[in-house]
């Protein structure tokens, strides 16, 4: 360290007895170098700072994007779990409108994979679409089961109106 203040203690006391020899033309001269030295390295640092303030506007906007798809995946999933709630008394209207409901928060999941970077997530995001779509085959199941049993209520309520007659009081 001390031979470096040295270095440059000598360095300024040469540069100044060289100045002082020189003529002002020469003076001028170098001191308009400085400046324009000076002004490049500010538009340089000005330019990088610029730089990285569109990275991390870039960066803001896909991470706002991700924020926004997760948002909405979980307002889907949501609305999925509620929807299934209500199988007893679904036609096959209902139904068809819970496959699409299930394909459009498949399809914001796996929107959603392009910002994920771990291979494990990835998997995961598969794994729940594919689990959503074996709801849906089970959600089929008992929605048919519910519509045999209101089926076989109707039989059994005819059949009671036609063969036993229930004394009035």
């Amino acid at each position: 360290m001390i031979f470096f203040y040295s270095f440059c203690k000598e360095l300024t006391v040469k540069w100044c007895r060289d100045l002082s020899q020189a003529g002002m033309k020469d003076v001028s001269i170098v001191c308009y170098i400085i400046l324009i030295f000076l002004l490049v390295l500010t538009i340089c640092l000005f330019r990088k700072e610029q730089m990285k303030r569109n990275c991390l506007q870039q960066d803001e906007q896909e991470l706002l994007h991700f924020w926004h798809l997760t948002g909405e995946a979980y307002a889907g999933l949501l609305d999925l779990a509620t929807y299934g709630e209500t199988v007893s008394v679904w036609d096959e209207n209902d139904r068809s409108t819970y496959q699409k409901r299930r394909n459009e928060v498949c399809g914001t999941l796996q929107s959603l994979k392009q910002y994920v970077h771990a291979s494990g997530q990835r998997v995961h995001i598969d794994s729940l679409c594919l689990l959503l779509a074996r709801k849906e085959q089970l959600l089929d199941t008992v929605m048919h089961t519910f519509s045999r049993f209101r089926e076989a209520g109707e039989i059994i309520n005819r059949f009671e109106e036609k063969f036993l007659v229930l004394p009035q009081t």
